[in-house]
């Protein structure tokens, strides 16, 4: 009885583990579709940003060169500020993911010690109930053979 309660534990935990590791491989394909709109609308931006300094540097408006490199910079850099984040994500997720890991094997070896446990207490009890029995049958016997010799010395002879 216990140990398919202990089974239908170790089953709940697998489930619970499944479960976990389906949700951080959700929330990663999430970080990673959401990091690559962040670069994509940055090198929009950027590209815009690259178009108006074309157009005041058509109207005289300063080197484009200068503009554009600095567009380029801060592209970069935001650029840069997506990947860390994504990065810093995914690694949370696989600590997250290691966790899960770890707190499944110690379920296993949870499980596994108290099913042994169960083991060796069930032994216990039926060596003691053996060598109950066996006592109550050599008492049995002493106490027969003792009613047998008595009954000897009472016959009329």
């Amino acid at each position: 009885m216990q140990n398919k309660a202990l089974e239908a534990e170790a089953k709940a935990a697998e489930a619970n583990a499944r479960e976990q590791n389906r949700v951080i491989e959700q929330e990663a394909l999430a970080a990673q579709q959401q990091a690559s709109e962040q670069v994509s609308d940055r090198m929009r931006q950027a590209a815009r940003q690259l178009s108006e300094a074309r157009l005041l540097a058509a109207e005289g408006g300063g080197s484009f060169a200068a503009r554009a490199y600095n567009i380029g910079v801060a592209a970069d850099e935001d650029v840069s500020r997506i990947s860390t984040g994504l990065k810093n994500t995914n690694s949370a997720l696989r600590d997250e993911a290691n966790a899960v890991r770890v707190s499944v094997d110690n379920a296993n070896a949870s499980f596994s010690t108290r099913a042994n446990a169960l083991r060796v207490q069930f032994l216990s009890e039926a060596v003691a109930a053996g060598a109950d029995a066996y006592a109550t049958n050599k008492r049995r016997a002493a106490e027969l053979k003792v009613a047998k010799n008595s009954t000897q010395d009472y016959k009329i002879r």
